[in-house]
């Protein structure tokens, strides 16, 4: 498991964006990221699905969790450290697409802060984020 700076540049689901991965030593690579443990709905509607309540209930959290993403990726961007990415595995053998989970600071404590430290800074992953506003499910690597 590696952990690299990362930028992002497109969100295209809501558990699947691209960006480019920064590997150091003025190395980067372009890539597509797969969030790993989570499955998000399609923004579009499933044709599979019979029942048409439950299309477009799908469709519906498809769209929040693709918004959500985007908000939380932006957020995180903003933030001074930035977002980082923790590669579990290359998808296919392929270093263009990847399997990982975005970090990102969720909380940052300024008031407690010692002369000549650092302020304590929580990082918090994307996919478990959005689990924990229940727009995505769970899913096995």
């Amino acid at each position: 498991m590696s952990e690299y700076k990362f930028t992002f540049s497109k969100v295209l689901s809501g558990d699947t964006l691209e960006g480019r991965v920064h590997l150091g030593m003025g190395v980067s690579v372009d890539s597509r990221v797969s969030l790993a443990g989570i499955k998000s709905y399609s923004s579009r509607l499933d044709r599979s699905v019979v029942d048409e309540e439950e299309r477009q209930r799908r469709k519906e959290m498809g769209i929040k969790s693709k918004k959500r993403l985007k908000q939380l990726l932006l957020d995180g961007s903003n933030q001074l450290e930035g977002l980082h990415i923790q590669i579990f595995s290359d998808d296919r053998g392929s270093p263009a697409s990847v399997i990982g989970d975005i970090k990102y600071i969720y909380a940052r404590d300024l008031y407690n802060n010692q002369p000549g430290q650092r302020p304590w800074v929580g990082w918090k992953g994307i996919s478990q984020q959005l689990l924990e506003e229940e727009l995505v499910e769970r899913s096995v690597l």
